[in-house]
């Protein structure tokens, strides 16, 4: 069990035993692997690593005599050793976004052109937000992007 301290008592995660926080929080990187949302080393940014990590105990003056080369070429080779058993449907997809293309829903003009027309004659954001069938909030973001767009 956890450390138990005398003015205070142990709760949440401090509570549990080493093994099962650790169960718990694997759950939680399954979940995150199953939904595609995990950060997942591609061999460059592998490679990446291991030269920062290389130039770092280089620095400090512990590195075991590597020289900056050694340390590209262990890092080149954790790389491409993390991804040699991976198959096709492993790897990172690549995005499916075209150059210049936006994230999010399309710009829908008519709704920001009716929202600028709305407020030129006078009416509040709430209002505008009734007539459009959208919050305040949304009137006033469309707002903001028709006065971007103008300058």
């Amino acid at each position: 069990m956890a450390k138990s301290n005398k003015n205070k008592s142990c709760r949440g995660f401090a509570a549990l035993s080493p093994e099962r926080r650790r169960a718990i929080a694997s759950l939680g990187g399954r979940a995150a692997h199953a939904k595609r949302v995990a950060y997942t080393f591609t061999p460059e940014a592998a490679s990446a690593s291991g030269m920062k990590g290389g130039r770092a105990v280089q620095a400090k003056g512990v590195g075991h005599g590597f020289t900056s080369e050694d340390a590209r070429e262990a890092g080149r080779k954790g790389g491409l050793a993390r991804w040699k058993d991976r198959t096709a449907t492993a790897m990172p997809r690549p995005s499916s976004r075209k150059p210049g293309e936006t994230r999010g829903r399309p710009v829908d003009e008519g709704r920001r052109a009716a929202a600028v027309r709305l407020r030129a004659a006078g009416l509040t954001l709430a209002e505008i937000g009734e007539r459009l069938g959208v919050t305040r909030q949304a009137v006033q973001q469309r707002l903001a992007r028709a006065a971007g767009a103008e300058e």
